[in-house]
């Protein structure tokens, strides 16, 4: 519960009144800072180069990882059986 204030005259309620303005405009202030930076981050995350690059290294440790080998086997072991049973 916030703190209640007694005020002896208009002068002390104008200047807590102002002193609230400031704060609100800097909050104000940081989420469109925060916004500004969140579309940047997304902008360069996004690019065609970035994704284009992600992509790259991806493929390459799927392919280092030997995971493509074993799909590969897998398939043509599924391949073979299914070609005998027939």
């Amino acid at each position: 519960m916030p703190n209640k204030n007694e005020y002896r005259s208009f002068d002390e309620i104008n200047f807590d009144l102002a002193i609230y303005k400031i704060e609100k405009e800097i909050a104000f202030s940081k989420i469109l800072m925060s916004i500004d930076n969140t579309q940047q981050e997304v902008k360069n995350s996004l690019s065609p180069l970035n994704i284009i690059k992600s992509l790259g290294e991806n493929f390459s440790s799927f392919y280092s990882s030997n995971n493509l080998k074993s799909i590969l086997s897998t398939f043509a072991i599924k391949f073979l059986v299914s070609k005998f049973q027939k």
